[in-house]
């Protein structure tokens, strides 16, 4: 799972910033099968940044 391996790794490595990039999801889709940004941005030791998609 893409979401622990962050957060598992902001850890190992005590991260001081989690940056990612986000991707438009539809609602249905989303409701499905969750968000990557979601989980680390409520599970991260540090904080998180998530720039948009242009």
């Amino acid at each position: 799972d893409p979401g622990h391996a962050l957060v598992d790794a902001a850890r190992e490595l005590h991260a001081d910033l989690i940056v990612l990039g986000s991707i438009k999801k539809g609602f249905f889709l989303r409701l499905l099968t969750g968000s990557v940004g979601d989980y680390v941005v409520h599970h991260a030791p540090c904080p998180v940044l998530i720039v948009p998609h242009a």
